[in-house]
């Protein structure tokens, strides 16, 4: 049995991080140095990356909706910066789960960094089961690569009265990069991996003056990556752009446009094979011929458990591919009216399209009749011979979604003698049209049996010659949900009393067809 070794792997990346290229270019104006007396006010919406300060932050936006010191927020917050996520070499945001002991994903594939969903089934935030996280403020399902995020939030508990519908264990609030209106750069990183990976990334920020007191900028991130691990057949790729750009036509104005495309790719079959309980197994299935080994143990046991002749980094990946494409379109506008108020509003559009399956495929359960992929079972089970086989079907699985957004929070801050007052409102919208499709071959013969042993031919199997669309199931949704908050804080006696309140009002809609058929709507 071969021992896979993460910390040799991690090593190298950060070696190589290191050693990676690094460009700057410098056309700022020189800078006055602030008096004393000199007040520099921040966005209250917006992140500022150079007021980290490595790997601590100040300043939160997921506590709050707006942006106040984390120390004036009576809620557990922890930030991720982008120092941190930089020395870690991390790829996306669902690798710095690893590092909050409020959060376990029990479905991620720690080997790969080419994850194509979050794995939300078996995620946990303090004991509770979520499905998705926030970014920006609105709901996000899928990764995001590190080159476009400035940093990672986590807001642990309740947060549901600024976020609307949310899970009581708290929110994980990715916050998207933006211009940096106060210099030029640019800056290229490339690493590798012991185990064949590369990956490079680039991030280029440019500034300036269109006219008498107009400011422009724009700002490019991209990566490309070719992602491997010590598993047979395991090589994935992952693409991502993202275009940001921001004018600002008077000092209190800032009009902001995100936009953005990400695609992931990653064999289907890597992992484990494993086995699962019941009790009563079946006769004749794989099930039956364990039970005397598996019973009593309470979970899954893996394939190389039981049979020790396969080694951990076989897999049965033949060629089919799992797939994730990604856009986001966002508009964003900041106003400043007077000293105390400050309005943000946005509007979204996201669109998703997940390939889970487009050929050989398996869904690895080991029943008969069960499964997404068959009509007679799939998974590790056993031939009419009795023997052990991987056994897939030829199908085509999908999910596709279209999101959309919008809202507005408004931010009044008042001083009122020695009390400090920050009134924080708003109204934001949700609505999501989804359709799942699953198509089998209607033969139910067609199907290939790959032998469970190490050194096969995962690729010698072509289409079914009779091959004929079935539909099979799948599902279509459509919800929505809006909901209106409102929070006050208070600050006195020298900062030493602070006060929170909040309240909100959510309203939740939710249709589902099953079988695609609006007939069945509920």
């Amino acid at each position: 049995m071969e021992t896979i070794n993460r910390n040799g792997k991690r090593a190298l990346l950060l070696l190589s991080s290191l050693l990676a290229v690094s460009l700057s270019a410098q056309t700022d104006a020189p800078k006055t140095e602030a008096t004393s007396d000199e007040v520099i006010e921040l966005s209250p919406f917006s992140v500022q990356g150079e007021k980290e300060n490595g790997y601590k932050a100040s300043n939160s936006i997921g506590g709050t909706r707006s942006n106040t010191p984390i120390k004036d927020i009576s809620l557990n917050i922890q930030v991720f910066t982008k120092d941190l996520a930089n020395d870690l070499v991390i790829a996306d945001q669902t690798q710095l789960e690893r590092y909050n002991a409020a959060l376990v994903n029990g479905n991620n594939d720690a080997q790969s960094d080419a994850v194509i969903q979050q794995a939300y089934g078996a995620f946990l935030f303090r004991g509770f089961v979520q499905n998705w996280s926030i970014r920006d403020g609105v709901r996000e399902y899928d990764p995001v690569d590190s080159i476009g995020i400035q940093r990672v939030e986590i807001v642990k508990g309740p947060a549901a009265a600024l976020y609307g519908l949310s899970y009581a264990g708290g929110v994980m609030n990715t916050i998207t990069k933006k211009v940096d209106m106060s210099k030029n750069f640019a800056s290229v990183y490339v690493t590798g991996t012991s185990q064949g990976g590369e990956r490079a990334t680039i991030d280029a920020n440019f500034m300036g003056k269109l006219g008498d007191g107009i400011k422009a900028g724009i700002r490019y991130a991209g990566a490309a990556a070719i992602t491997e691990d010590s598993r047979e057949h395991s090589k994935g790729k992952t693409r991502f752009n993202q275009i940001n750009a921001e004018i600002d036509p008077t000092p209190t104005t800032q009009v902001q446009l995100l936009v953005e495309n990400e695609w992931r790719q990653r064999p289907d079959g890597l992992g484990y094979f494993s086995l699962g309980q019941n009790s009563t197994p079946v006769a004749g299935t794989i099930d039956a011929k364990y039970a005397s080994q598996i019973t009593g143990i309470g979970a899954s046991v893996p394939l190389q458990i039981l049979r020790p002749d396969v080694p951990w980094t076989w897999n049965w990946a033949n060629g089919n591919v799992r797939a994730l494409e990604t856009q986001m379109y966002k508009l964003t506008v900041n106003q400043a009216i007077g000293e105390h108020l400050n309005i943000t509003a946005y509007v979204q559009n996201n669109q998703r399209d997940q390939p889970d399956s487009n050929g050989w495929d398996d869904g690895g359960n080991s029943q008969q009749g069960a499964g997404w992929d068959s009509l007679g079972g799939t998974g590790w089970v056993l031939n009419n011979q009795g023997q052990e086989v991987i056994r897939s079907a030829y199908h085509w699985r999908d999910w596709k979604d279209m999101d959309h957004a919008q809202g507005i929070t408004g931010v009044y801050k008042l001083e009122t003698g020695p009390i400090k007052n920050t009134i924080t409102a708003g109204w934001a919208h949700w609505d999501e049209r989804f359709i799942s499709r699953k198509i089998l071959d209607t033969n139910v013969a067609d199907v290939w049996d790959l032998a469970a042993q190490v050194g096969i031919n995962t690729q010698a199997a072509d289409q079914p010659a009779d091959w004929a669309l079935q539909a099979q199931g799948g599902n279509r949704e459509h919800n929505q949900n809006s909901y209106e908050f409102a929070a006050w804080q208070v600050a006195a006696i020298d900062n030493r009393l602070k006060l929170n309140f909040a309240i909100n009002h959510t309203k939740i809609d939710n249709l589902i067809w099953p079988n695609n058929n609006p007939g069945d709507a509920g």
